[in-house]
Formats: C-alpha cells, sequence, structure tokens
C-alpha cells in the first residue's frame, strides 16, 4: 500500500496561503505632531529564526564591503511541526466521490486524516515601537482563529476552510554585548492550522442498473401451496434504472422502475 506515488499539494498550499497573510504589512514613522514621514511596507520570506539573527550579526562593514546587512524591519515564518489531531478523528472508511470525466465512472478517496501544522513567525525590528505597530496590525484578526480557504485537494478539487489559531505570543531583546552589535528586538508568534491530508485516489464504475428478485416465503405456506410453485423461481424482478440513464452523480434525475415479472 505505502510507496504508491502521489502529491496534493495539500501542505504546500497551506504554507503558500498561510504567508499570503502576512506579504502587506507596513509601519508609519510619525512627528510628534501626527505627521506621516515615512511608510515602510515590510519584508516577508520562509526562513528560520536562526538564519535571519546570524545574518543579522553579519552586517555590513569596512572590513567587508561586500556584505548587505539586513535592514529591519523583517518578517520571516516557517513550519515547526506536524502532529496527528485524535479530536477531529473521523470514520477511516468513509468515502470522498467526485464524478469522472466517463459519466460511466467517478473517482474516490478514503476519507482525509486530520493533522495540526505549526507555524512561527519572526518579526525583527530595531526598536520597540516598530514592532508593537507590526503585533497590532495581526492580532485583531485572531480571536483566536482567522480562516483561510484552500483548494487542498488536487485530484478531487475539493476546497477547504482551513482556521488558523493564534496559540502563543513571545518577546526577546538582544541588548547584551558590545556598541558594534546592532540591537535585534524580535517577537515570535506561534500559529496552528487545522489542516486535512488525502490518500491517494482511485476510479471506479457507476453502478447504473438495480435488479432486485424476490422469492417465495415457503414457512408460512401449506404443503398443497409450496408444491405449485416452481423450485427456485423469483415471484417478483424489478430492474431499477436512472432517468436520464446519462446522468451523473450531481444531476437533478428520477428512477425508471420496470419489469415486474410474475414466474408463479
Amino acid at each position: 500500500m505505502l510507496g504508491t506515488p502521489f502529491y496534493h499539494q495539500t501542505i504546500r498550499k497551506i504554507v503558500i496561503g498561510f504567508g499570503t497573510l502576512f506579504n502587506n504589512i507596513s509601519i508609519r514613522r510619525i512627528q510628534e505632531d501626527g505627521t506621516v514621514v515615512d511608510t515602510i511596507k515590510v519584508p516577508l520570506s520562509y526562513a528560520p529564526k536562526e538564519k535571519f539573527i546570524q545574518r543579522i550579526n553579519q552586517a555590513a562593514s569596512i572590513d567587508k564591503p561586500l556584505d548587505v546587512g539586513v535592514t529591519l524591519p523583517r518578517l520571516g515564518f516557517e513550519v515547526s511541526s506536524i502532529a496527528y489531531d485524535p479530536i477531529r478523528k473521523t470514520n477511516t472508511l468513509l468515502k470522498i466521490k467526485k464524478a469522472s470525466s466517463d459519466i460511466t465512472r467517478y473517482n474516490w478517496q478514503y476519507n482525509r486524516a486530520p493533522y495540526n501544522i505549526e507555524f512561527n513567525v519572526h518579526v525583527f525590528v530595531k526598536n520597540i515601537d516598530d514592532g508593537l505597530q507590526i503585533i497590532e496590525q495581526i492580532l485583531p484578526y485572531f480571536q483566536p482563529e482567522f480562516n483561510i480557504t484552500v483548494k487542498d485537494n488536487t485530484d478531487l478539487e475539493t476546497v477547504t476552510d482551513v482556521p488558523i489559531i493564534l496559540s502563543s505570543i513571545t518577546n526577546e531583546e538582544e541588548y547584551e554585548g558590545d556598541f558594534e552589535t546592532r540591537r535585534v528586538v524580535t517577537w515570535t508568534l506561534t500559529f496552528t492550522a487545522k489542516a486535512w491530508i488525502y490518500s491517494p485516489s482511485d476510479e471506479t464504475g457507476l453502478i447504473r442498473k438495480v435488479i432486485v428478485q424476490s422469492y417465495p416465503q415457503t414457512d408460512d405456506l401449506s404443503v398443497e401451496d409450496r408444491n405449485t410453485l416452481t423450485p427456485n423461481k423469483e415471484l417478483v424482478r424489478v430492474t431499477i434504472v436512472p432517468n436520464p440513464t446519462t446522468a451523473d452523480p450531481d444531476d437533478d434525475y428520477t428512477f425508471t422502475t420496470t419489469g415486474l415479472d410474475l414466474f408463479v
């Protein structure tokens, strides 16, 4: 069973959708009289916190003129963990179905599996006020969750609302060191995405005709009546087909019942 190649890009799409939430954040430089001097859009990239800290500490200097220091403020995010969520578990053998391009067949998958994807968002700033501006533009939308809509299954083209839950916020200020060390204030926000992971899909034929055969119940009949019945013969055979016969599972259709034939 394991080893069947398939890729729905579910996790990739959730990561992209999550990052899109933070790609339009800006801060403003305001004078004492309330005049806006400058508006700075905060860059966003996917990278771990340690990489940013290392890059910030390797700022440009006279000795290394080709090195370029990281400009602050800056946003970074990463996937920190993926864990199974037993609370959202449903029947594994349930099937998700979708009509195929061939009207005589349909696509299906076994039930999706619930997983929690944890993200860390890192806010790097030079001063406290920049960090507070960014944090205040994020917090009001998470009470404590914000839903994003993701087309998370390429085979069956399912669209799912994925809740993004803000679970914790921490702050750290690096102030120790000599005068040449850059000051960095870091905010870390931890989020959990309630995602679903899908199994490989398969294709099977549609049932377009049902034949029901009714046999006599002989327990309540007298011996004479039993002898009048032909052994292993049906009393009634009913054939049921959809109307129209070319209907898809998602269409509006009825059923046609035919062939009420008595064989007594």
